[in-house]
């Protein structure tokens, strides 16, 4: 662990002379990760999730007997465990008072932008490993796969291409199809509107064109852009470690991407009594992932 930050290692910051001292602490853009994660606070350990696959249709009933009694099915538990991150930086005594540009003192809007990429990365990491298996779901799958199961129907449900693809206006089209034929536990159809486009950078371009043309893009047939009907909105993600990947998103209120925070950031700073150092921290606790697939579509590229 570093000692704390003294004298010897800001020297320049100590006599008069410099034009300027940066500091580098931005926070221009706004957090990310509670864009397409459902915020919610905890007051215990962990959070426990499960799915409950509802009931079949109405059965036909004669005459004197009695109806058909349905049973509901429950999946098994999601965990969500808090966890505990923290930072901090020491200054003693001695850079505290003879620091002339008033930089150290001001050094806690790092912490600040700390907090803010760190949630903006963990969150990320629902997305960022959504096609890998090591992290499932409440079904045992990825929170993209070809083989979601049904809990009472008995088959699978895709929402991935069964081979990946780049993000162009025919694997939108082909990923909203299969958005729109989904069907749930009991088989029966998911009535779920999508929202979202989102992606990184690298594709901003692309899916602007995409949702935006009047013409369908890359047509020489002056075709009318059908995708338009779809409404859809672009959401361009800073954290995500595949250009290529992209997603299909309903509204968070609709799907089942979560961040728990137990603690919130909280800041603090205290004089050490018997050093005189100065000390400040930031900590908090929380935990993230998903519980269900619905309401997201994902293929990581070509």
């Amino acid at each position: 662990m570093p000692g704390p930050m003294a004298r010897a290692g800001f020297s320049h910051l100590l006599y008069p002379g410099l034009n300027q001292a940066y500091l580098l602490a931005f926070n221009e853009y706004p957090s990310e990760y509670d864009r397409f994660l459902n915020i919610d606070s905890s007051s215990k350990s962990k959070e426990e999730d499960l799915i409950i696959a509802g009931f079949g249709l109405l059965q036909k009933k004669t005459e004197g007997t009695q109806p058909y009694y349905d049973v509901m099915k429950m999946s098994d538990k999601r965990e969500y465990v808090h966890d505990t991150y923290a930072l901090g930086y020491e200054v003693t005594e001695e850079l505290m008072e003879d620091e002339l540009y008033n930089k150290i003192p001001q050094a806690s809007k790092c912490l600040a932008t700390a907090v803010k990429q760190t949630t903006d990365i963990f969150g990320s990491t629902v997305l960022n490993n959504s096609f890998n298996s090591a992290y499932a779901g409440v079904d045992g799958a990825a929170l993209c796969s070809v083989n979601h199961p049904q809990m009472v129907a008995g088959g699978m449900v895709a929402n991935k291409p069964a081979v990946d693809v780049d993000f162009d206006p025919i694997a939108l089209q082909a990923a909203l199809l299969t958005w729109e034929t989904w069907t749930n536990d009991r088989g029966l159809p998911v009535l779920m509107k999508p929202k979202y486009v989102v992606s990184g950078p690298a594709q901003r371009d692309i899916i602007t064109r995409t949702l935006g043309s009047t013409q369908l893009p890359g047509s020489t047939d002056n075709d009318i852009n059908s995708l338009r009907d779809w409404n859809l909105e672009k959401s361009i993600l800073h954290y995500l470690v595949d250009d290529d990947a992209w997603w299909i998103m309903s509204r968070p209120a609709d799907h089942f991407l979560k961040w728990f925070w137990r603690i919130r950031p909280t800041f603090r700073a205290f004089d050490d009594p018997q050093t005189g150092n100065a000390r400040y921290y930031v900590r908090l606790r929380a935990s993230w992932g998903f519980t269900h697939w619905w309401g997201i579509y994902g293929s990581s590229g070509g």
